[in-house]
């Protein structure tokens, strides 16, 4: 018997927060990878199926002023294609 474990589309949030302190609060809404404490954000990752209703739930917060899809996805499919043709190229 084969095991099959799918793997999640993830999405990061960029939060930005009034105060530091309840940025842990966001811990229940995803994963929280980064906290700037210089800047006042924090990177959060949640589900992609999951991202409008944490959206919507997480921009209610008193605490939190902004709240950014992060591009990187975008980036990486970019960056990932780019090498893909720079590799065909190189063969030919």
């Amino acid at each position: 018997m084969k095991l099959k474990l799918k793997i999640k589309d993830r999405v990061s949030l960029i939060v930005y927060v009034y105060s530091l302190r309840q940025a842990s609060n966001l811990k229940k809404y995803g994963d929280l990878k980064y906290v700037s404490k210089r800047m006042h954000y924090v990177i959060l990752y949640v589900d992609k199926s999951q991202l409008s209703p944490i959206k919507k739930r997480i921009s209610h917060l008193n605490f939190v002023k902004k709240i950014y899809d992060s591009s990187l996805s975008a980036l990486s499919k970019e960056l990932a294609d780019r090498t893909i043709k720079e590799s065909v190229k190189e063969g030919d």
